[in-house]
């Protein structure tokens, strides 16, 4: 795996994480793992796909709540987005080599 992607999964890592903490908004989520995982190098299309499923979970619970005017996410839809969000960290995670996790988190 390139050096390349490994920064990218730590990228999305991190955006993850500040969406987690209120530092992020879930467009400004959405959009910024769209643009990382669109300049992905070498990443197998299975698990782009997986990637991208559970994102599409993120876009259409948003899309959802601005269709129907709904300032806040109602519960239910925002225990769809944080369960989407665990599944991608855990994506990440298995992508992430060792060393550089390590790194992360200290």
């Amino acid at each position: 795996m390139s050096d390349y992607d490994q920064r990218q999964y730590r990228l999305m890592l991190q955006q993850l994480e500040r969406f987690e903490q209120g530092k992020a908004t879930l467009s400004d989520l959405i959009a910024s793992l769209d643009a990382l995982l669109s300049v992905l190098e070498s990443t197998e299309e299975n698990w782009k796909e997986a990637f991208r499923y559970e994102w599409g979970t993120l876009e259409t619970e948003y899309a959802i709540s601005l269709d129907r005017g709904e300032p806040v996410l109602p519960s239910e839809s925002m225990s769809l987005v944080h369960q989407a969000v665990a599944n991608m960290e855990a994506l990440l995670r298995d992508r992430v080599s060792a060393d550089e996790s390590a790194l992360h988190e200290s």
